[in-house]
């Protein structure tokens, strides 16, 4: 059953997001560091993609309280597949199968009688709802890991 009401309330964090959009193809060059500047307070961060495949083009400021980074000057990404990250660097790493099962949990608690978008109203019970997201999800998106 889809969830369609719902999906704008239990979309994850924005650090995961970018699951939905995540290539099945495996690209070591995808190994880069990348640039990200927050929409909110201006910082910059370069976040290194531990991972050979795609990130998300926006993560959230660690910064700020309601900060958006986005991914900036595409042109001075720079391929690092034998970087070290520095203790404090944020990283993106593959997410597990056990975080997103933390989220997946969560987001039913929240939104179970979340009026207008409520779970409850398109899943016979908590337990089918997560079977449909597990099903739905593709594991190994991106997360991102502080060093």
């Amino acid at each position: 059953m889809p969830a369609t009401g719902c999906r704008k309330q239990v979309r994850p964090p924005i650090n995961i997001i970018a699951a939905c959009f995540e290539s099945p193809e495996f690209d070591p060059k995808r190994k880069v560091n990348k640039w990200y500047r927050c929409d909110n307070c201006r910082k910059k961060e370069k976040i290194w993609n531990s991972r050979p495949r795609v990130v998300p083009f926006t993560v959230k400021c660690d910064n700020c309280d309601n900060g958006i980074m986005r991914h900036i000057n595409w042109n001075i990404d720079e391929y690092a597949p034998d970087h070290t990250p520095e203790k404090g660097d944020r990283i993106f790493v593959d997410l597990s199968r056990e975080a997103a099962d933390i989220v997946f949990k969560n987001k039913i608690k929240s939104c179970w009688d979340d009026k207008p978008y409520s779970l409850s109203e398109e899943f016979e019970s908590k337990e089918k709802a997560l079977e449909y997201f597990r099903r739905t999800w593709k594991f190994g998106a991106p997360a991102i890991e502080t060093v």
